[in-house]
């Protein structure tokens, strides 16, 4: 029987980063609210901002308590199956089960997700959010995980028909929808400088590059990687 035994500490609740997400963004409206409308009052800007960045410093502890919990994967090439490990508890799922499967990174380069989704009478979709830095000495490299993944189903899609391959899902930023927000993310930042200019708030520009030329860099650099892993994986 050829298996591949691997170990990681996934983040089992994704709901972390919409609630990060919508603290960073509260508070960012208030910074800009203040700044406006509120005669740049110091005192309240110095605590929206302590207030915007409080995650992302205690970002790991958050995680650490709350949001990690280790797990074994086994991978069966025989079969055709990977097996996850949780608790002691064991599931099996089919490579013959799933429809596509998807690999992104986030931004920050924190954590790999890589997800699976299971064919039409099942609309069910099993993810694994790892951190890709090794939580422990006898944990897998996140990046080893990938590739065996990646490998065991381009081994399995050799054996059957064309119609029955698991894709390799494209991820936001690589789709169209990715390249269109480029462009409209460049044209805000242009506006946002223009206006900037215009009315004298030259004060603010860095700010304003900071911020939207940070995500705009940002959205491009996962876009380059999320291609030239697709690239890597067909060859």
């Amino acid at each position: 029987m050829i298996t591949k035994s691997m170990s990681t500490t996934i983040i089992k609740n994704a709901k972390i980063w919409i609630w990060i997400a919508a603290w960073i963004v509260f508070f960012a409206g208030l910074l800009f609210i203040t700044y406006y409308y509120f005669n740049d009052n110091r005192y309240l800007i110095f605590s929206f901002m302590a207030c915007l960045i409080a995650p992302l410093i205690f970002f790991d502890k958050i995680l650490e308590r709350k949001y990690s919990e280790k797990i074994k994967i086994r991978l069966n090439y025989d079969s055709w199956s990977f097996f996850i490990i949780k608790n002691g508890i064991e599931k099996k799922y089919e490579l013959s089960d799933i429809m596509s499967y998807g690999v992104t990174e986030s931004t920050n380069g924190y954590s790999s997700r890589l997800a699976f989704k299971l064919k039409l009478n099942n609309p069910k979709t099993i993810n694994i959010t790892m951190y890709n830095k090794e939580q422990s000495a006898d944990q897998t490299t996140t990046e080893e995980i990938l590739e065996a993944f990646q490998s065991m189903i381009n081994d399995y899609n050799k054996t059957i028909g064309t119609s029955e391959k698991i894709i390799l899902a494209k991820t936001f930023e690589e789709s169209v929808f990715g390249l269109v927000s480029i462009y409209v993310l460049s044209g805000m930042l242009t506006v946002a400088v223009i206006l900037h200019i215009f009315y004298h708030q030259v004060g603010m520009l860095p700010v304003s590059l900071l911020f939207g030329g940070g995500i705009l860099m940002g959205v491009i650099a996962v876009r380059q990687r999320d291609i030239k892993r697709r690239k890597k994986n067909a060859g």
